[in-house]
């Protein structure tokens, strides 16, 4: 409390700003000398007024998290180790894009020299992308950022509304591309085979999503918050859907006020079962189910038995988690991988089945599984792990 207002500093680190900016001013200035700025125990830019910011030649270090969204970014041409053009804020070669106002994003232009993009940039909400038509690792295509080849879409600009179709370049769209983005459509390429993790993000505005049957792989929480999206067709061709994936999605929330429990099925990809599953229930998958969600059986724990079909080729991560009334699983042959935590906590376990497809057990699969044997072959993947993880292994 002692302290004036002001920038506060620890040493030659500027810590944090007390009190309120000085009247008639929006810029914040720090004394000769000063090191690095980074958070600390104070919120250093918490202000919204603050519009602007010069960094001295003395500065060695910034924490990029600790910039506010809108400031205008002015660095001490002497500076060894930043520079900055137009408001932005780069390393002193500009071969790197640290920072960039969203004020800017309208008339902003990357530069040529620019090698990397840092996340904050790419995580922004921004109106538009442009970037230098020299530039040899990014291009921009109607205020959409991609790579220079047009092959990964990286950054989908969120003020842009109606229907997009990816181009039939893209083979990746990156994680959170279209973060917050206000598309009612989205059409993707037959050449896209994953949709990665929080790719659609909060879109809360989207309503149709056309999905290629190319598309093997839904990651994690893909289309998690898109709160409009009622009806979702996936193509058979879809093999995997990690977790969350579709939660807070509009089907999804009306599968859970809906009064019917039971199985839910989402193309041919068993995705959850609402409700409490009745008890001693031995499963049994539709048939043609071609595999199931992450998490689709956590905390069912009167299942009791359950008859994996052998056209599955991944037991996903926390598929069976909690379910602490299955005596019994075998695996069958075809399977390649069993993720982490899958059977975690599957208390009742005596035997475990596991073929020698298998090659790969994530971390703590059968984690708390304290009476359990796993079966299977000398020399395979499920004794490795067996040993590994000091559980009892019988040799078929």
């Amino acid at each position: 409390d002692s302290l004036p207002d002001g920038v506060v500093y620890l040493g030659k680190t500027a810590v944090g700003y007390k009190g309120e900016l000085p009247e008639n001013t929006n810029k914040i200035k720090f004394k000769n000398g000063t090191k690095a700025l980074c958070l600390d125990a104070y919120d250093l830019f918490s202000l919204f007024d603050v519009k602007g910011i010069d960094i001295p030649d003395s500065v060695e270090s910034i924490d990029i998290s600790s910039l506010p969204f809108d400031a205008i970014i002015n660095v001490d041409s002497n500076n060894k180790y930043y520079s900055s053009k137009d408001g932005a804020l780069f390393n002193k070669d500009k071969s790197v894009l640290l920072y960039l106002p969203i004020s800017k994003s309208d008339t902003f232009t990357i530069p040529a020299e620019v090698k990397v993009i840092e996340r904050s940039v790419l995580y922004n909400s921004y109106s538009r992308y442009s970037v230098d038509s020299n530039n040899k690792y990014y291009s921009s295509e109607d205020g959409v950022l991609f790579n220079k080849d047009k092959s990964v879409l990286l950054r989908f600009p969120t003020s842009k509304t109606g229907s997009y179709t990816i181009p039939n370049s893209v083979v990746n769209i990156a994680e959170s591309a279209f973060y917050n983005s206000q598309l009612t459509s989205v059409t993707i390429p037959n050449s896209v085979k994953t949709i990665n993790r929080t790719t659609f993000l909060s879109c809360t505005n989207l309503k149709t999503v056309n999905i290629p049957n190319s598309v093997k792989k839904i990651s994690n929480s893909a289309f998690w918050d898109c709160t409009s999206l009622a009806e979702i067709n996936l193509p058979d061709s879809v093999e995997i859907i990690e977790a969350g994936a579709f939660n807070g999605t509009e089907w999804y929330n009306n599968i859970n006020e809906s009064k019917t429990d039971g199985a839910v099925y989402i193309g041919k990809m068993f995705y959850c079962y609402k409700g409490e599953i009745p008890a001693n229930t031995d499963f049994k998958f539709e048939a043609g189910t071609k595999g199931i969600a992450a998490g689709a059986f956590s905390d069912c724990t009167s299942l009791t038995g359950i008859t994996i079909p052998d056209n599955f080729t991944e037991i996903p991560s926390n598929a069976f988690d909690g379910c602490n009334s299955l005596k019994s699983i075998t695996i069958p042959d075809g399977v390649t991988e069993i993720g982490w935590l899958a059977f975690q906590s599957c208390t009742s376990l005596t035997d475990i089945y596991i073929p020698e497809s298998v090659t790969r057990i994530g971390e703590y699969a059968f984690n708390k599984c304290s009476d359990a044997t796993i079966h299977g072959k000398s020399g395979s993947a499920a004794e490795t792990y067996a040993k590994e993880n000091n559980i009892p292994f019988v040799a078929e």
